[in-house]
């Protein structure tokens, strides 16, 4: 269905596209991408400019496993999102 490359659709998913509709999404969202990721920061950046009021986190010299990389890092990120959208 996706192909041959995890990074890059080849197969018949090759057109799928959701991007209108990440503006549905109505609760407190965080991207977050490292600066190699799988998900460039270029395409975390468009994700992010579709849902309302969501936050984006690039983490220099991140790859897609930033959360293993610098765990206390990426945890601190994540801690303050979530205390800040507490409810």
């Amino acid at each position: 269905m996706w192909g041959v490359s995890e990074a890059y659709a080849n197969g018949t998913m090759k057109n799928w596209d959701k991007i209108d509709q990440l503006k549905e999404i109505t609760i407190p969202t965080l991207i977050t991408s490292g600066q190699y990721d799988e998900l460039t920061p270029e395409q975390a950046l468009v994700t992010q400019a579709h849902i309302p009021g969501s936050e984006i986190k690039i983490f220099t010299a991140g790859s897609h496993c930033v959360h293993v990389e610098r765990p206390e890092e990426y945890v601190e990120v994540i801690r303050k999102f979530l205390n800040k959208n507490d409810q």
